[in-house]
């Protein structure tokens, strides 16, 4: 026989997840309308099932998520690489290459040249920059840390045998 001891903190702990489970619909309220707006003409005939359903369904997903990703930081590396090198570097460049199309680059398009550089500061911010966050990625879901896993046995070893 298996007894399982539930301490009072466990129990808030279960109450904020919960609590946060409820009321993460209002925090994703924007991507919700996005996704409602994309679908309400399908559902003309329960609109408002279909739209709980939905909601219902990315909160789920959303939590899913985050509970098969708990360590998130070499993912947030990964989406900074992304970011930094194509909105911080790249789009600029094209932007500011349409924007002086008609009125010219400068003597000797020196314009041209200095976003040529950009660009390829860009690119190596691109490529170097996710190799790094992947093999983070890939060195914390393989080598196992026994930091990481503390939590994991922690949980185990609170149930009495």
């Amino acid at each position: 026989m298996i007894i399982v001891v539930i301490t009072p903190a466990q129990i808030v702990k279960v109450l904020i997840a919960l609590a946060v489970f409820c009321t993460f619909g209002l925090q994703f309220y924007v991507c919700l309308e996005i996704g409602w707006d994309a679908i309400k003409d399908t559902f003309k005939g329960h609109p408002t099932l279909a739209n709980y359903t939905m909601r219902t369904l990315m909160v789920m997903a959303a939590v899913l998520l985050a509970v098969a990703v708990p360590t998130i930081s070499p993912f947030i590396g990964l989406i900074g690489a992304f970011c930094f090198s194509i909105l911080g570097l790249i789009c600029p460049v094209l932007i500011e290459m349409v924007t002086y199309w008609d009125e010219g680059f400068g003597r000797w398009n020196w314009v041209i040249w200095k976003n040529i550089i950009v660009c390829a500061f860009g690119a190596m911010a691109l490529i170097f920059g996710s190799r790094s966050a992947i093999l983070d990625i890939i060195k914390l879901y393989t080598d196992p840390d026994p930091v990481l896993l503390a939590p994991v046995l922690n949980i185990t070893a609170n149930a009495t045998v």
